[in-house]
């Protein structure tokens, strides 16, 4: 799929379903909580509460699903990608489209991999930028909403 991002670290099915996510939570640590991660020369937050599990806010929604945060559920292929926030946050890949959309009195910065329907997300707080979530982009509609964010964003770059 990709060269320059880690293989996916996909559920194997000799091991427990509570032992894959505590390899997943090691990979997790590494890379946000025993390391930095940078994006513009800025470090990026995560969210630590609520510990669910004894487990990091921002660990529980990088790896489960659903509308109702108390009643998300574990997703498979949101872990097996976890490992790939990181290089999509620190890259320059020339690949990955990255906006700025402003909605809800919030800013967002969106790093979209299209060859890997892979979507990140960071919100802009005062005087920092946190990892708000990632997770791959199944529905065709939404890549296509996303593409068109994209363009508009670059359309009214250019106009300025």
């Amino acid at each position: 799929m990709t060269d320059w991002l880690p293989e996916l670290f996909e559920y194997d099915t000799t091991m427990d379903l509570q032992q894959y996510i505590n390899a997943v939570y090691e990979i997790f640590k590494e890379n946000f909580i025993y390391n930095d991660v940078y994006y513009d020369g800025e470090k990026i937050a995560i969210k630590y509460t609520p510990i669910r599990d004894g487990k990091e806010a921002s660990f529980y929604h990088l790896t489960t699903s659903g509308n109702n945060e108390d009643e998300r559920e574990v997703d498979l292929t949101r872990c097996a990608r976890l490992s790939w926030i990181k290089p999509i946050i620190e890259t320059k890949h020339t690949d990955i489209k990255i906006w700025s959309n402003f909605q809800k009195r919030q800013t967002s910065i969106k790093l979209y991999y299209e060859k890997a329907n892979y979507l990140v997300i960071l919100r802009e707080r005062n005087g920092y930028r946190i990892l708000w979530t990632a997770y791959p982009v199944i529905y065709k509609h939404t890549r296509k909403k996303l593409l068109q964010e994209y363009q508009d964003f670059i359309d009214q770059k250019n106009n300025k």
